[in-house]
């Protein structure tokens, strides 16, 4: 009888366990998140395309293979970000003329980029492979470095280079890169969910973060940016996941908005320096009405007419 009242109550216990671990919140539960519906838009309605030709793909330097180069400090680099924007800018190119070097121009920047990229499990990323003193802060950025804009913007890459060609070595980047969007606990983060910041931001909020440091800067436009990939990626293959992902952001941009503005003047580059920059400020309501056109909520619109009142 003793054993028998043992052996119930071990596997009450094992029970309990199993109970608490199915109802304990996961970190992606407890996201703040409003729930977006998305919007699909047509392809050339995605961000970076336009009807004009870009034709910057021979802009030097450039490599042996004619891969764009990112000069500094005496050097030449690859610059993840640079080739990813310059990339999808031939996309772009590509799909208003049918001209094959620009799929030949991405194809070898990818294959570049690929080579020099860090495998982790499941995912693949594109690191900085230069010291970068971040101007205007006191934070030098070490060599390899990675970005979750940088991850965001070849993961709309490689989507789109999957849609327009169907091959799936696209689609095996594109499911590698997401991979890095979704991990929230990764060795090496390009994501960042706020906790115990002091900059005005609230516990909860899903960051694609540019400049992943013990430092948090929440940088604004890499934020947005970086997310376009989760939009783009839904957008291509339909997944769910990318979908609720940039509904977060998307959430993480509609309730920190105005902590960037700067009224009656240039709104702020980050939260942490609060440097205003003309530029910024311009891409800041280009990338706001995208956020809109992408989710349909008038807000974004407004926040970005705001800002034109406030500076132009």
């Amino acid at each position: 009888m003793l054993k028998l009242t043992i052996a119930l109550m071990i596997v009450v216990s094992m029970m309990l366990v199993a109970c608490n671990r199915n109802t304990a919140p996961t970190i992606e539960s407890t996201i703040i998140d409003h729930n977006y519906s998305l919007v699909r838009m047509e392809y050339r309605q995605l961000y970076q395309n336009r009807t004009a030709l870009y034709n910057n793909m021979h802009w030097a330097p450039v490599d042996e293979n004619g891969v764009s180069l990112f000069a500094f400090q005496g050097q030449d680099y690859y610059h993840p970000v640079m080739i990813g924007q310059r990339c999808q800018q031939a996309l772009s190119d590509f799909n208003n003329t049918n001209d094959q070097r620009y799929l030949n121009y991405v194809r070898a920047s990818i294959e570049a980029l690929s080579q020099r990229a860090t495998r982790l499990e499941d995912k693949i990323l594109f690191p900085y492979e230069f010291d970068y003193p971040a101007g205007m802060t006191n934070i030098t950025y070490i060599a390899p470095w990675y970005s979750g804009m940088a991850q965001g913007i070849l993961l709309s890459l490689f989507s789109r280079m999957y849609y327009l060609t169907g091959e799936t070595r696209y689609r095996e980047l594109a499911d590698s890169t997401f991979a890095t969007l979704r991990d929230l606990d990764s060795p090496i983060p390009c994501v960042y969910i706020s906790k115990g910041d002091t900059l005005g931001v609230a516990d909860g909020y899903y960051w694609v973060d540019e400049y992943p440091h013990p430092t948090q800067r929440f940088v604004l436009n890499g934020s947005i940016i970086g997310s376009f990939g989760l939009y783009d990626y839904w957008w291509v293959f339909g997944n769910k996941k990318a979908a609720r992902f940039f509904s977060k952001q998307m959430t993480t941009v509609r309730d920190n908005i105005l902590l960037y503005r700067n009224p009656a003047g240039k709104s702020y580059y980050c939260l942490k320096f609060r440097f205003p920059d003309p530029l910024y400020h311009a891409l800041h309501q280009i990338l706001l009405n995208q956020c809109f056109i992408y989710t349909g909520d008038l807000y974004f619109q407004a926040v970005s007419q705001l800002l034109y009142t406030d500076f132009h």
